[in-house]
């Protein structure tokens, strides 16, 4: 197979002047600020130094005011100072045995918490080094269930080649976007004979064209990633599918965040 197999007879995508899109100046219906409200609350200040004072023992003047205004849920003492731990929603946090330690607490770790997406590294990467010998013949098969005899292709969730997710009206590629970007890359490099194409998505919120030129500049923003990181830009397509391709329809947060995404579609020479 030479060409791509992508099929664009019903829809042009590739008519869209996608650069053109001005992200500054479209309406976008006053869809540009999130939605609900934050669960977290605050404690009171005194409130908080009271119970730090009466777990520790320890003047207010030697605990951190940092810790002035952490989440009200999730504090629990264990046991004695010698022993005490933080439970921070589920992320166990082990303190050293000095109050000033407490300083250096930090919640990179907590990645429920803070809405990562993070995974184990190691784990995707044995994951990925089992995807090899991809055949011509499988991956046809697989297009053809997947585009029909249509130009819009069904959702399709993640296989080995992981998604990379995006914040609301961002192309922006951040630190678990490159993890992810790095590990698929693995991949692509074990089967020598596949090209890739990105798939660009957006979720429900925004017009048509502006939701097809953030699409393609997010597939464009993982294409030049994975070039810097030294993948021939040969073995690289882009395509924006807007919003028309959703995993989730439903009109809930988490579900635009998993739509918010650039999907890896293999394909042979």
């Amino acid at each position: 197979m030479t060409d791509s197999p992508f099929m664009t007879d019903s829809v042009d995508f590739h008519s869209v002047d996608f650069h053109s899109v001005d992200f500054h100046s479209v309406d976008f219906h006053g869809n540009d600020q999130m939605t609900g409200s934050d669960p977290i609350t605050e404690r009171s200040s005194s409130a908080h130094n009271s119970e730090v004072q009466s777990w520790l023992g320890t003047p207010k003047t030697r605990v951190s005011k940092s810790l002035e205004k952490e989440p009200a849920y999730g504090w629990q003492t264990l046991g004695r100072w010698d022993s005490l731990s933080i439970s921070l929603k589920d992320c166990m946090v082990p303190l050293m045995t000095s109050a000033i330690l407490l300083v250096s607490l930090v919640f990179s770790g907590c990645s429920s918490l803070l809405g990562g997406g993070g995974e184990d590294p190691e784990s995707l990467a044995n994951n990925s080094s089992s995807y090899l010998g991809l055949s011509e013949s499988e991956l046809d098969s697989e297009l053809a269930a997947r585009y029909g005899t249509g130009s819009i292709p069904e959702a399709e969730g993640e296989g080995l080649f992981k998604d990379v997710r995006f914040g609301f009206d961002s192309y922006s590629v951040d630190d678990i976007a490159r993890e992810r970007i790095a590990l698929n890359i693995q991949v692509l490099n074990a089967n020598p004979g596949v090209k890739i194409q990105l798939e660009g998505h957006c979720d429900e919120r925004g017009t048509t064209e502006y939701n097809l030129a953030l699409g393609q500049r997010r597939a464009e923003a993982v294409r030049d990633a994975m070039i810097a990181l030294g993948v021939d830009r040969n073995r690289i397509e882009t395509i924006s599918y807007g919003s028309e391709v959703p995993l989730d329809r439903a009109s809930t947060e988490v579900a635009w965040a998993v739509n918010r995404r650039v999907h890896f579609t293999p394909f042979t020479y």
